[in-house]
């Protein structure tokens, strides 16, 4: 019996606890929207200090005068155009709500005559 009553005082107890945690934070939210919108984007902002997740990769690719670019994680054709920014404002174009990010080497951008 010690078992089954420790049991249900650890259960009693986190429940509690969670449904205090819970109040607390809805309080805080009612009391001050503003400082918890704050804190929100706070730590959006450092969440996206690294690699961030809300841009699909671009790779850029270069055949005779016309450029393509793709989606790098699904090999999707994106675009193309005769210059890079061309190629660029048609992919805007095509997908408004979406946000690319492309790295092009020294290399590459010499070869499609970009200044770095």
């Amino acid at each position: 019996m010690d078992i089954i009553e420790t049991l249900l005082l650890m259960f009693g107890g986190f429940l509690i606890g969670y449904w205090f945690a819970n109040y607390r934070l809805i309080a805080r939210l009612l009391s001050n929207p503003d400082g918890v919108i704050k804190l929100l984007e706070k730590y959006k902002r450092e969440d996206s200090a690294g690699e961030s997740t809300d841009f699909n990769p671009l790779r850029v690719e270069q055949h005779a005068s016309m450029i393509y670019l793709f989606n790098d994680k699904t090999n999707e054709f994106l675009a193309q155009g005769t210059t890079l920014q061309e190629a660029l404002d048609l992919v805007n174009k095509r997908f408004p709500d979406m946000n690319f990010k492309g790295h092009l080497s020294k290399e590459q951008a010499d070869a499609l005559d970009i200044k770095v």
